[in-house]
């Protein structure tokens, strides 16, 4: 199999209504929202802001994710809630790329990172997760799975 390549491009929140599979939204630990996730708060009508204050939410530790499914307002599958600080370390970063790709297994994932310091190490733990080898294997699917990563630096993050 293909290693999963992500595809890096400029946060565009005004395709996020239409955008399909599922949608990766980063939230710090004090429940600061960027710019994509107040998009997804409103396109949901409040749910993403009543999840993050939630005890739930609370609970959940930092490079950890959690799915809402069927999102309102969004023709996305879930959105999976990621609690990660705007400055996390390496090893975190690629944790939480972990936790997306193993929520989205087998689905078109965009991530919005937003301003995010180490969005490819991000990337690189999505891709990562979602390896497999395939070489000696008679069921493989054909569909290929898709990583977008929207950040407010995709040349540096590429």
């Amino acid at each position: 199999m293909t290693p999963l390549t992500p595809t890096f491009i400029a946060t565009d929140i005004d395709v996020l209504a239409e955008t399909t599979g599922r949608v990766a939204v980063l939230v710090t630990p004090d429940g600061k929202l960027d710019t994509g996730a107040r998009r997804v708060n409103r396109l949901t009508k409040g749910a993403l802001q009543r999840f993050i204050a939630s005890e739930k939410f609370e609970k959940l530790s930092e490079g950890k994710a959690v799915s809402m499914a069927y999102p309102t307002g969004m023709a996305a599958d879930a959105v999976d809630v990621v609690k990660l600080g705007r400055n996390p370390g390496i090893e975190k970063a690629r944790k939480a790329g972990a936790e997306i790709a193993k929520l989205g297994a087998a689905q078109a994932v965009t991530v919005l990172a937003g301003n995010l310091k180490h969005v490819a190490d991000l990337a690189f733990g999505c891709a990562t997760r979602s390896y497999t080898f395939t070489d000696h294997k008679t069921d493989v699917p054909d569909d290929a799975v898709t990583l977008t990563v929207m950040s407010t630096a995709p040349d540096a993050a590429s």
